[in-house]
């Protein structure tokens, strides 16, 4: 948004600039001016860059600061300080931040200072500083002066002239007059003042012509204690306070004309105690835009006029005189539009109605009315609406053809538009709202209001004349079939004698046109059976055949449920499978070396299956879910003993013998003994978390299995012996485990370390050592889970009562373990039981189901 405003007050700064206002005293038509450029302004970047033109480089002087005291120090520049041959202080450029850039006091010679570049550092000093200098001998011309805390300073001095300098970046003001009067100042540009541009101080009868002040961040102009100065064609423009600012009662007589001013923040000119001040034939652009008043006048006799013209005022309404915000009550009597493009409309109008104020677009017309933008202009109609007051007629035909007001829909003010009356040959500019034109009944204002024609007894053409249908059948004027039964209303009420107004005369569900079409009569009720009635039949079926079903699924129920207390009888059944069955999964799980064990679990298996199958009749739906269950269980087992367990019992046995080791040490580097182990490491993992998943097998098993008789068998024999089966086959899971867990830690400490080779078979020795009360919160977790919680798995599938034991974090469990548990005994043995397994299979004996 900063970038877009300083763009705007660019181009409408360098607009201003190139306008050069030619305006008489007298009295023009319709209070309107033209203005023309009157200045050309280059920026002071523009300037500047100028010195950096080679050409011009070597023209120029660097020069310290100058300081002039008396006459007798002008001795060194050219000239002789007389009118015609004068001293010359020219093409310097000067820079300083302790002094003024050219100090001149007291001297009485002809002087001219031109050309010179003059840069300061924002400090309390000026650029040019004229100092009593009375006898008007100093001309200063073409400076350009930025950066100083005053651009030219002018101090009891009178009669000196300042003409087209430069003055930029100022920290106060860009020029100050202080006790200083008769001065002449033209064509100077004062930019970015950090307070005034121009500012007077008990200063007299100076004159400023043709000067350009902008970005202030104060006032343009600013007088305190100033009188009869004169400010004349001075370009005025985005200061962010007052464009000009009359301070204090002695601030009087001063004469401002032909000035532009524009894009104050607030107020274009500001009068506080001031008096006899003459304000006329200035122009006033959007200045104090957030109350749309461009002047303040709180001192005494200020005018705003002389003779009988006024100022420019962007937003004066067009009429009567404009007001002066203020406690002086004070007024334009004389205002004027600001017209830059001489087309003789207000620029103000022409931006409310987005036309372009800048050119000459008076003789177009962009809404295609017939009127040109000048006389929509006279006419106050809009340029861009062919139809200003909507009234159904374009603004040209209603000023040209039928003179009517293109402001007012209703121009003869009897209730009816302007453009309706045309089409109804009414006449636009006389009451005729109670007349009836086309006799049908109905008045015109009636006719205009149902939106019927006043010069059509017949608007809807169904034979029956307007005032009819609304006054005596109540049907609508402008439908010829009101209630869209397919018949007109006039053969409703002139030919079937039905209601016009109803579909269904005799309510029968069927329309009248039906009735007719097929030869039935509208107006007697006949009984049809209609779809919603079999719609009800078709529901009120479909309900009894539900009703039936749902008491066929309620006596089959019953029925199932009297088959089901025989299933009660399986109890002795499922027990003894339950028994055999964990205690053969737990045996194979934990590594058991006897064959015989393992195969008697599987003969035994098969003859439970087959005891299944004769009670099948009484429990088929039960049994067949648990055999499918346990048969998956049988056929993972079988799968996981031929191949994974085979090769990672013997990979295991291979890792962690030390003979093994010390003698694979000696042919290989200890980078690939890192690389084999880790590799054999995450296999071993892998296994680890496949026996795991069985036992979760297992505990579901064990759950849709016997967990709804546990109430009932918990304190019976069998479970007992359940129970100690399960503490005998826990108590070497634990050990398992305990020592599983040891190796998986040493050797994942081994890999991280992967140092030399005798460290590595050392580390690798420490595996077959005894490991004392280990507390469950400290095996490894390098298989992913707490395993205490892997303990709590185990233990709640012997018995369902003892993780109440362990959930403290104390519970210590006295392991013991002695060399390494697994040995080629151990490999031959699980080969001794797959080659059995084979030959079972082979006889035929597998393939019963």
């Amino acid at each position: 948004m900063g970038k877009l405003k300083n763009l705007s007050k660019c181009l409408l700064f360098i607009l201003i600039i190139c306008l050069n206002i030619s305006i008489s005293y007298s009295i023009h038509k319709k209070n309107e001016v033209n203005v023309h450029t009157n200045t050309k302004v280059f920026s002071s970047l523009q300037i500047i860059n100028k010195i950096k033109n080679n050409n011009m480089k070597n023209s120029y002087i660097i020069h310290a600061p100058i300081s002039i005291t008396s006459d007798s120090d002008l001795t060194v520049f050219p000239g002789s300080g007389t009118k015609d041959d004068p001293y010359i202080i020219k093409n310097y450029i000067i820079s300083s931040s302790s002094a003024d850039g050219i100090k001149i006091t007291s001297t009485t010679k002809y002087i001219i200072i031109r050309d010179c570049y003059l840069s300061g550092r924002i400090s309390t000093f000026s650029g040019i500083y004229i100092d009593s200098v009375v006898s008007g001998t100093i001309i200063v011309t073409n400076n350009t002066i930025s950066n100083y805390n005053r651009g030219i300073f002018l101090s009891s001095s009178f009669n000196n002239t300042f003409i087209s300098n430069t003055i930029t970046n100022s920290s106060s003001y860009g020029f100050f007059l202080s006790s200083s009067s008769w001065n002449t100042f033209a064509s100077n540009t004062i930019i970015n003042s950090s307070i005034g541009g121009i500012s007077l101080s008990s200063s007299f009868s100076n004159t400023f012509t043709s000067n350009n002040v902008t970005n202030s961040i104060y006032d343009g102009i600013l007088l305190s204690f100033s009188s009869n100065n004169i400010f004349i064609y001075n370009n005025i423009s985005f200061n962010d306070r007052y464009g000009i600012f009359c301070l204090s009662s002695n601030s009087k007589n001063n004469t401002f004309t032909s000035n532009i001013v524009t894009n104050s923040c607030s107020y274009g000119v500001y009068l506080q105690d001031s008096s006899n001040n003459t304000i006329v034939k200035n122009i006033f652009i959007k200045n104090n835009q957030a109350t749309n008043s461009q002047a303040y006048d709180c001192g005494i006799d200020n005018r705003f006029y002389y003779g009988t013209t006024g100022n420019y005022w962007y937003d004066w309404s067009g009429t009567g005189v404009y007001a002066i915000d203020g406690t002086a009550d004070n007024f334009d009597p004389y205002p004027m539009h600001v017209d830059l493009d001489q087309d003789n409309m207000s620029d103000k109008w022409e931006e409310d109605n987005g036309l372009d104020p800048l050119t000459d677009d008076s003789a177009l017309d962009p809404d295609n009315d017939n009127l040109t933008n000048l006389e929509e202009y006279t006419n106050n109609t809009s340029p861009l609406d062919s139809d200003t007051d909507d009234d159904g007629l374009i603004d040209g035909d209603e000023v040209i053809i039928y003179l009517t007001d293109p402001l007012d829909p209703d121009t003869d003010n009897d209730g009816m538009l302007d453009g309706w009356e045309v089409c109804s040959n009414l006449n636009p500019l006389a009451d005729d709202a109670y007349e009836d034109l086309d006799g049908d009944g109905l008045s015109n204002l009636k006719e205009f209001n149902l939106g019927t024609f006043a010069n059509n007894t017949d608007s809807d053409d169904d034979g029956l004349i307007d005032g009819d249908e609304v006054i005596i059948y109540l049907t609508d004027p402008l439908d010829p079939d009101t209630d869209n039964d397919g018949l007109s209303d006039y053969e409703e009420i002139n030919i079937y004698l039905t209601n016009p107004r109803s579909k269904d005369t005799d309510r029968d569900g069927r329309s009248d046109s039906w009735e007719i079409e097929n030869g039935k009569d509208p107006l007697r009720k006949n009984v049809y059976l209609n779809s919603i009635v079999i719609g009800y039949i078709i529901v009120f079926t479909l309900f009894i055949i539900l009703l039936l079903l749902l008491i066929y699924k309620i006596r089959k129920r019953v029925k199932i449920r009297k088959k089901m207390k025989k299933v009660i009888n399986l109890k002795p059944k499922l027990i003894e499978f339950y028994e055999e069955t964990f205690a053969g999964i737990s045996s194979l799980i934990i590594f058991v070396s006897s064959v015989n064990e393992i195969r008697s679990f599987f003969e035994k298996l098969k003859i439970f299956l087959e005891d299944l199958l004769f009670i099948q009749i009484n429990a088929r739906r039960i049994v067949k879910n648990k055999k499918e269950q346990f048969n998956k269980l049988y056929n993972e087992i079988i799968t996981f003993v031929n191949t994974e367990l085979q090769t990672e019992v013997i990979s295991l046995v291979d890792l962690i013998n030390p003979a093994n080791l010390e003698e694979y040490t000696k042919k290989v580097s200890t980078k690939l003994i890192h690389n084999w182990s880790e590799k054999k490491f995450k296999h071993l993992i892998i296994s680890y978390e496949k026996l795991i998943s069985f036992l979760d097998l297992v505990i579901v098993f064990r759950e849709e299995t016997l967990a709804p008789f546990d109430n009932q068998i918990s304190s019976e024999p069998l479970w007992s012996k359940v129970n100690d089966l399960a503490s005998e086959k826990l108590a070497i899971f634990q050990e398992v485990l305990k020592n599983y867990n040891n190796i998986f830690s040493e050797l994942a400490e081994i890999i991280k370390v992967n140092k030399h080779n005798n460290m590595l078979l050392d580390r690798l020795k420490k595996i077959s050592s005894v490991y004392n009360k280990i507390s469950l919160n400290k095996l490894s977790p390098l298989l992913g889970f707490q395993d205490k919680e892997v303990m709590k798995l185990w233990l709640y599938a012997y018995s369902k009562d003892v993780p109440n034991r362990i959930e403290g974090e104390e519970v210590i469990f006295d392991l013991q373990f002695e060399g390494v548990l697994v040995s080629e005994d151990m490999t031959t043995a699980i080969d001794d039981l797959l080659k059995q397994f084979s030959e079972w299979e082979r006889t035929g004996k597998g393939k019963k189901k």
